[in-house]
């Protein structure tokens, strides 16, 4: 799909094989999935875990807990209350955990879940709309190495990151999430 969003009709039969085409829509696949990935809370990548506590926090958080390896973009840390004001939520910060080689979440709270979105390798789980948004970002990636105008690649880049917006808008849609209580202050001003 990516090789004819290119404008190409050098399709390939197996990323292996060793046209032009495969090898840089090999290089390019998981660096093109794990970007869209990124991008969006996806109802099909979100996973929960248990966090589990990792090394010592610096001197400003109480506690440290190692990231998931399949974790590709922290969404929530959820301690069991379905609905929270933003002022509620729980406040953490991403950092290296001094190695070089691991990523820790920093927050004070303790026996807080997790919810992330995961490195989807599994493409049995993809829904079709973000089959098309990996499609065009893979397309936007190869495009230049397969020697395509530099106007053609900025058209395909700017359709990607639109068909992306799209593809998460209508993944949006699997979730009917409850609303976020008002506050002591607005409800009593609509008494008065």
């Amino acid at each position: 799909m990516a090789i004819s969003n290119c404008r190409s009709d050098k399709f390939i039969e197996s990323l292996d094989e060793g046209s032009t085409e495969a090898m840089n829509c090999k290089v390019w696949y998981s660096a093109s999935r794990d970007f869209v990935l990124r991008r969006a809370d996806w109802p099909f990548a979100r996973k929960r875990v248990a966090l589990v506590q990792s090394g010592t926090p610096p001197p400003e958080w109480g506690y440290s807990y190692a990231l998931p390896t399949d974790c590709i973009a922290v969404r929530q840390v959820a301690d069991g209350a379905r609905v929270r004001t933003l002022d509620q939520r729980i406040k953490y910060a991403i950092e290296n955990d001094g190695t070089g080689s691991n990523r820790v979440l920093l927050m004070d709270e303790t026996g807080a879940t997790l919810i992330y979105t995961m490195r989807a390798k599994d493409v049995v789980i993809y829904p079709p709309e973000f089959v098309e948004a990996l499609a065009w970002r893979l397309a936007a990636n190869i495009c230049r190495p397969l020697d395509k105008t530099a106007d053609l690649c900025a058209q395909i880049l700017q359709y990607s990151d639109r068909l992306i917006e799209r593809a998460a808008a209508m993944s949006y849609n699997e979730n009917k999430p409850d609303r976020e209580p008002k506050s002591d202050l607005f409800t009593s001003r609509l008494d008065s």
